[in-house]
Formats: C-alpha cells, structure tokens, sequence
C-alpha cells in the first residue's frame, strides 16, 4: 500500500498528539490547513502552546528537506521521521530557528539527513512534557 503525503502528515499528527496525550500533557488536533500549527497543547504552566508538525520517510540519496515559513505561527516544532524507525523530535521555536537554516525565500530548512544529530537532545516528546511541570 502507498501512503500519500497527506495521509503520512495526519499519521505524524496523531503520533505526536498520543505521545504527548500519555505525557500528561492534553493536546488536540487543528483541522486540516490550518495555518501555522497542527496541534495544541495545554500546558499546566505554560498554558497553550502551538505545535507544528513535519514528516519524512526520505533519509536516503541525499535526503529531502524539512521546511516551515519563518512566518508561521507557532512555539514548537515536532519532527517526525518514519523511515523505518520511528522517532520523534520536539523542541522549541527558539530551538528549532537555531538550528535549522535559512532561505534566501524566508522558508527555514534542515536536510533529513542531519536530523537526527542536529535534533538529537530533542528526541521524544518530554521537552513539552517536563516544561514548567512541577
């Protein structure tokens, strides 16, 4: 069966929204399109925080690129990779425009390549899980 890029960004979604659903940490689903995030989180301290959601299967002959509008309105970013081991990387916007580039277009990028070492102390979703808690 092929998965549609649609359908592997809805699954990355709901990855993401059930991990941090068993953190403790209650999240919810945007509809579709909705500009600049994907999910919402209800942190106890910190209140709502917006994340935006990005998926890849590419990890091979040079990788495809991650990208998100420096525009966009969010205050986490989650990268999902499912290339046959799934991992999830959840950092702050601060974080994540730190390291991921910049476009000449304004579009912010990193290659798939190198996320797992540029992401690397993002890996799982307790960066939002333990901010602020306690």
């Amino acid at each position: 069966m092929t998965i549609t890029c649609k359908q592997l960004g809805d699954a990355a979604e709901h990855l993401v929204l059930a991990r941090l659903m068993l953190a403790g940490v209650p999240t919810a689903k945007m509809p579709d399109n909705w500009p600049g995030y994907d999910l919402m989180a209800e942190h106890p301290t910190l209140g709502q925080q917006r994340i935006s959601v990005k998926a890849s299967r590419n990890t091979t002959r040079g990788g495809a690129n991650i990208e998100y509008d420096s525009g966009d309105r969010f205050d986490w970013l989650a990268i999902v990779m499912l290339d046959g081991a799934e991992r999830i990387y959840l950092c702050s916007r601060q974080d994540a425009d730190a390291i991921t580039d910049l476009c000449k277009n304004g579009r912010r990028y990193v290659n798939t390549l190198t996320v797992d070492r540029k992401f690397a102390a993002f890996a799982g979703v307790s960066a939002l899980a333990q901010t602020g808690a306690g």
